[in-house]
């Protein structure tokens, strides 16, 4: 994959929320079949690019990915942690109220269902 995602820093001035925007990373690495790996969620609605590029968005942390840690190639389809009947809901609210902003060659700005669909060559289906 070729994007690269804008690392986005928010914070309040003057009692409103800024968001600066700061250095460019590459979104999820090749063969990562996630569309949450590289990318640190916010409570803003934002995914953006994580520190090291191994994160989770779905951790709302500088968190790394579950799977990463556990030796294997991130994959969505194969996710335990998240991609589950009981994490169903926050997922659907990320997949719904979230957007993703990337950099780079084909640069835009998506929701996070078209961000989904870019990434794993289907749309997002809200059944687990």
């Amino acid at each position: 994959m070729n994007d690269r995602v804008k690392v986005l820093t928010p914070g309040i001035v003057d009692g409103r929320i800024v968001v600066r925007e700061g250095v460019e990373m590459p979104s999820a690495p090749d063969g990562a079949r996630c569309p949450f790996h590289g990318l640190v969620g916010n409570r803003h609605g934002l995914l953006m690019g994580g520190p090291a590029g191994n994160a989770c968005a779905l951790t709302f942390a500088h968190a790394p990915c579950r799977m990463e840690m556990e030796d294997e190639v991130p994959a969505w389809d194969r996710c335990r942690h998240y991609n589950t009947p009981a994490r169903k809901p926050e997922v659907d609210a990320v997949i719904y109220r979230c957007a993703v902003v990337t950099t780079g060659p084909g640069s835009r700005e998506s929701t996070a269902a078209d961000w989904f669909a870019r990434v794993m060559g289907r749309p997002y289906r809200p059944t687990n």
